[in-house]
């Protein structure tokens, strides 16, 4: 059985309003040549008239995940954060004094129209949060990831839709994320990339050399974090084996 009907399935089995189905490009030429295709396979989302080509792994479990948050809303409403699985942004109002937030929000929305295919975005009320999480006085959007959040802040006369879309580009990634074929020039876009060359299985064992050497990169990943000088300018990430380290170094890349 083709993967594209494993995910139909698996939709299927979620209750997912969304419909696969297959087109026989060779058969059907024009209208593989109305929609562009140029290459196969080729992996298209219509939602409301508008079509959006999925580019990442060819995967059962990636491609379900894909439908599902292109099937979703743009922005969720949501009513306690705690519910949700990370990463994710979420514009949280302000205090009833600080009702100025139409710049901020449609802000927030044109992004969320660009990103919400690949990364969750949400709306909430200020008792959606844990009290644990220090929200601001001014409207503002949060980003939920490794255990831990940071805070956009509309401070008036500073902000720019400019400067938001640049933070969230920049915070839509987790502190290591992995690195494919498909998504590496979506997460090197906006900081230069630290890869570190491990495998699936080692980096989780502190007992091996590659674990070993993952928890170091990890320490690493975080104090870049915690300097904003820094952290503006570098993103981590692992690679599953030597393949793409190789193919960017035109050489051998040994683990780790």
């Amino acid at each position: 059985m083709p993967i594209w009907e494993h995910v139909g399935h698996a939709l299927a089995d979620r209750q997912s309003p969304v419909r696969v189905a297959k087109l026989d490009c060779t058969r059907y030429a024009g209208t593989a040549s109305a929609l562009n295709i140029r290459g196969y396979p080729t992996i298209i989302f219509f939602r409301h008239g508008k079509e959006l080509v999925y580019e990442g792994e060819r995967k059962k479990e990636a491609m379900v995940d894909f439908a599902l948050k292109a099937s979703g809303p743009v922005i969720g409403l949501i009513e306690d954060v705690r519910e949700l699985s990370q990463p994710f942004f979420v514009f949280v109002e302000g205090k009833p004094e600080k009702t100025h937030t139409s710049e901020l929000i449609d802000s927030y929305h044109d992004i969320a129209e660009k990103l919400f295919s690949s990364i969750r975005f949400y709306q909430a009320k200020r008792d959606a949060f844990p009290k644990a999480v220090s929200l601001p006085d001014n409207p503002a959007v949060l980003v939920f990831k490794d255990n831990d959040y940071l805070t956009y802040t509309n401070e008036g006369d500073d902000f720019t839709a400019e400067s938001l879309n640049d933070w969230i580009y920049n915070e839509r990634w987790p502190l290591i994320p992995l690195i494919t074929s498909t998504n590496i020039k979506e997460v090197g876009r906006m900081r230069m990339l630290v890869l570190a060359v491990v495998n699936m299985i080692d980096r989780r064992n502190g007992t091996t050399q590659i674990g070993k050497f993952f928890s170091v990169v990890t320490d690493a990943a975080q104090t870049v974090r915690k300097d904003t000088y820094l952290s503006s300018y570098f993103q981590f990430g692992w690679l599953d084996g030597s393949e793409i380290a190789n193919n960017i170094a035109m050489g051998t890349i040994n683990q780790p």
